[in-house]
């Protein structure tokens, strides 16, 4: 191989034979269309799965087609638990047949608050917008220990969750705003006078 051509490396989470997928596949495709002007490296995980990103080829380096693969291992992967309610958000999508166009149709899944806010606690921690949370609060508080942190983080996510999966039943609480006077017309469905009654202490008549 000729040393002195420019060093290109095309990054992909995952690249092997047995690998089916979009962006792997389109990735290999530009390292074969490179490779003759110019020295690709293939920078990869060891994993070949996306549920779980178990560590399974070794990691180091292969050559394929005169392309070099490096491979990295995984140091944290997903857990069961968060691959699991992944998997059912996916699921229900289609089977309570959700669309925010069609006009017949769900607009969200009808998941309680608690599991839609695990699963946003349990994506969160994977987003750039996370380790940008952290950075923040580093130097912020530099005297924190990481445990606190990341307990501050969590929290951040519940709240999050939590504010996400309440902001989607809006519609069944208020009628739209009258945009002539500002003002929210009133607020409907029984589950809102259930709640006021309580609050002040009486009992709920669901047919008044």
């Amino acid at each position: 191989m000729n040393s002195t051509r420019k060093k290109v490396a095309v990054v992909v989470q995952r690249c092997h034979e047995s690998v089916v997928g979009g962006s792997e596949t389109l990735a290999w495709q530009y390292a074969n269309l490179l490779k003759n002007e110019y020295e690709v490296d293939v920078l990869s995980t060891t994993a070949t799965d996306a549920a779980y990103w178990t560590n399974v080829l070794p990691e180091g380096l292969e050559v394929r087609d005169g392309i070099n693969i490096r491979r990295f291992h995984v140091d944290v992967g997903y857990s069961p638990f968060r691959t699991e309610l992944f998997t059912r958000m996916i699921e229900d999508f289609t089977r309570f047949e959700v669309s925010s166009y069609a006009p017949n149709c769900r607009r969200h899944i009808p998941w309680t608050i608690g599991l839609q806010n695990e699963l946003v606690r349990r994506i969160g921690p994977w987003l750039p917008e996370h380790r940008t949370g952290r950075a923040n609060l580093q130097a912020a508080f530099p005297d924190w220990p990481s445990t606190e942190i990341e307990r501050v983080l969590d929290g951040v996510w519940d709240n999050l969750g939590r504010i996400g999966a309440e902001f989607v039943h809006l519609d069944r609480l208020w009628h739209v705003i009258d945009v002539t006077t500002g003002e929210m017309d009133q607020i409907e469905g029984p589950f809102v006078a259930e709640a006021s009654d309580r609050v002040q202490g009486r009992g709920f008549d669901r047919t008044r």
